[in-house]
């Protein structure tokens, strides 16, 4: 068995405020992220999974569920920075009504218990917590900003930078040296961080904190998370023990401010550290062969994705993290289990490892020595165990769950395991047109890419549907280069694809990636290593959305996950994208079209002015070519009339037209081609 130091802990790591700063680029900001109501077909592996039921931590000290609204014995702290640069402090009472920063959500205040964020992008979800009817806090970060307004950046009541504080009264903990906090923390994180501090002599000095999340640009916990956080060593035997809650939305990182979205807190408890109560926190997938890897960050390993052909899987292992939090040394074991999903009952593969002594406090990561190798397609769940000498206090804590498909041809990052988004058109500022999505996959075995499958969004949220009319091409690239300058190397294209009503009802468009583009044949066949594969939108300024489903249950590595903003950068993206890449057989070009059109040339591309369009038909046929902007008004129209087979070329002159993105159709009454042209003037 392989073990591993753990380094960070989201739980329980204490340290002074240290505000991080990021130094990868990341995204701009975005416009639409809050939760959709999703109409895509249900999670097949939900009815599978046994919900398990959280039991109340014992000997509780203290407690606070807001059913009275925020205590009026708490005091605000922080600072909001004016439009003229000038700091002023929490609660601003100048204003009216007063400005506190935390604010109070209850089942009659204005707003109440319905609403999340009132901030222009931070969406209205909600924690989820035990007591959500009788209220909970809420640190409005995108409110306070822009009041609600896309675009106002900083003329919102408190605009960011800003820092929001709130602290309890005096917590007599003079009895009580071993102690635990809990509490149902739920944030949405635009490099805001979540800081919770702890004072020892009645708010005099705060020299302990802990940072819980430790969110990615966009991120967000899920909203029935909850925190539990060692504070013995903090305030344990105390009689002047305070909390602070620190919503940090003042660390470097961008310009607007890096603040950004909400953190939402309900039902926070103080009490004793139970003797026994072990935790499994998170767990490590992986697929093994190491030949793949992210060089830049140095990732040698093969991570989980929610999609794995057969043919790519050498191995599987499994890792786990886990705490001994109770106040007593134990020994471990790990367990772990996988079954059908369509049928629990069916264990295929099982191993218990015997760990060492973990002590009273200590943290421990490890790889269990046992590896599982598939021998056949199918769906399966993990089940991820650990086990103690002694009956746990919280045994709810002891075990994990993670879905998983081995396939036949797909290969897909993403799984619908329960924690899913979306993203598309119109979520960040510039993303309309030739915005781009890309997953990273990684092959030990050469195997051939046919198609792309582009898993679609509805909802009865406008910005969250899809509607037909869209425009998507596909490009893979690859990895090459693109670590150390972002270039772009592509090997694939596929033919520009219209989105269909048939398409949103499926909530699916399959692309197929062609043997030839343009005219210039393209090997499809992709040999070991890792590429991207990325799909790029176009919605006619928004007016048509593209919608894709995303993953956010799963950690995805830096650059793992890409969004690309037009006339900007490629940014890293901590979800997964309901992208697959379809290998093997498959039909990558209508038959009745080959029928009338091939060898379709378009140059030059980017073109100053003129492009030519050279191409043939092998059956006689009505023929127009149309030139449209990216709204879909028709630039030019070109009727051909009846063509005999043969080969053609027509010259079309653009300069006396803006540079930008224009797209040619090839339209005959039996078929259409579809292309991009980039006139640059």
């Amino acid at each position: 068995m392989k073990h591993f130091l753990l380094l960070i802990c989201t739980f329980f790591l204490g340290l002074n405020i240290v505000f991080a700063q990021y130094s990868l680029p990341q995204l701009v900001h975005t416009d639409n992220a809050q939760k959709m109501e999703a109409l895509e077909a249900p999670n097949k592996f939900q009815n599978n999974i046994i919900k398990q039921v959280k039991k109340s931590a014992p000997n509780t000290i203290w407690s606070e569920d807001f059913s009275n609204g925020i205590p009026s014995t708490w005091s605000y702290g922080g600072y909001f920075t004016t439009s003229t640069g000038i700091q002023t402090q929490f609660p601003d009472l100048t204003q009216n009504p007063a400005i506190y920063g935390w604010e109070y959500r209850g089942p009659n205040t204005n707003p109440n218990i319905t609403t999340g964020t009132r901030g222009a992008y931070g969406g209205n979800a909600l924690i989820v917590s035990p007591s959500i009817n009788n209220g909970f806090i809420i640190f409005d970060s995108d409110y306070l900003d822009n009041a609600g307004t896309q675009g106002a950046f900083g003329i919102g009541p408190a605009p960011t930078p800003h820092v929001g504080g709130l602290m309890t009264d005096i917590i007599d903990c003079s009895n009580y040296p071993s102690l635990q906090l809990q509490l149902n923390s739920y944030q949405r994180s635009f490099f805001g961080q979540a800081f919770v501090a702890f004072s020892k002599d009645g708010g005099m000095t705060w020299p302990d904190s802990v940072e819980l999340h430790m969110l990615d640009v966009n991120q967000a916990t899920a909203e029935d998370n909850v925190e539990k956080i060692l504070v013995s060593d903090f305030i344990g035997g105390e009689a002047n023990a305070m909390i602070q809650f620190i919503f940090e939305g003042a660390t470097e990182g961008n310009t607007n401010g890096t603040g950004y979205y909400f953190w939402q807190i309900d039902d926070i408890v103080l009490s004793e550290i139970p003797p026994y109560d072990l935790i499994l926190y998170d767990n490590d997938f992986r697929y093994d062969n190491n030949d793949n890897i992210n060089s830049f960050y140095g990732i040698e390993l093969r991570d989980y994705v929610g999609h794995m052909p057969l043919n790519q899987i050498d191995s599987i292992s499994f890792g786990f993290f886990a705490m001994n939090w109770g106040a007593m040394d134990q020994n471990m074991s790990t367990g772990i289990s996988i079954v059908e999903a369509s049928n629990p009952n069916n264990t295929v593969y099982s191993n218990v490892e015997y760990i060492d002594l973990v002590s009273a406090g200590d943290s421990t990561g490890w790889i269990n020595d046992q590896k599982w190798l598939p021998s056949s397609t199918g769906e399966y769940i993990a089940e991820y165990l650990i086990i103690g000498d002694s009956a746990d206090a919280t045994d709810y804590d002891n075990s994990l769950l993670k879905g998983f498909i081995v396939t036949d041809t797909v290969y897909n990052p993403f799984l619908d395991f329960g924690n899913t988004d979306a993203t598309g058109t119109g979520f960040f500022t510039g993303g309309d047109d030739g915005f781009k999505m890309a997953n990273l996959i990684s092959l030990i075995n050469t195997d051939e890419l046919t198609s792309v499958r582009i898993g679609l969004n509805r909802s009865t949220t406008a910005q969250y549907n899809t509607v037909p009319g869209g425009m998507i091409q596909i490009t893979v690239f690859d990895t090459t280069g693109f670590y150390s300058a972002s270039i772009e190397n592509p090997i694939l294209y596929s033919d520009f694809y219209f989105i269909t009503a048939d398409d949103t009802a499926n909530r699916e468009a399959i692309i197929p990636i062609p043997s030839q583009y343009l005219g210039v044949p393209q090997d499809r066949n992709l040999s070991p290593g890792s590429y991207y594969v990325a799909a790029e939108l176009y919605s006619s300024a928004n007016a048509t959305p593209i919608v894709i489903r995303d993953d956010i249950s799963t950690l995805r590595y830096p650059w793992e996950s890409l969004i690309y903003i037009p006339g900007e950068q490629w940014y890293t993206n901590g979800n997964a994208f309901n992208i697959s890449a379809n290998f093997g057989t498959w039909s990558t070009t209508n038959i009745e079209e080959e029928n009338y059109s091939s060898n379709l040339m378009v140059f030059p591309n980017p073109t100053s002015g003129k492009v030519n369009l050279k191409f043939s038909i092998n059956k006689e046929a009505n023929t127009s070519i149309i030139i449209k902007d990216l709204s879909g008004k028709i630039i030019t129209n070109i009727e051909k009339g009846n063509l005999l087979p043969g080969s053609y070329s027509e010259e079309i002159n653009l300069s006396n037209i803006a540079k930008g993105i224009y797209f040619y159709e090839l339209k005959t009454n039996e078929f259409s081609k579809n292309g991009k042209i980039v006139l640059t003037k």
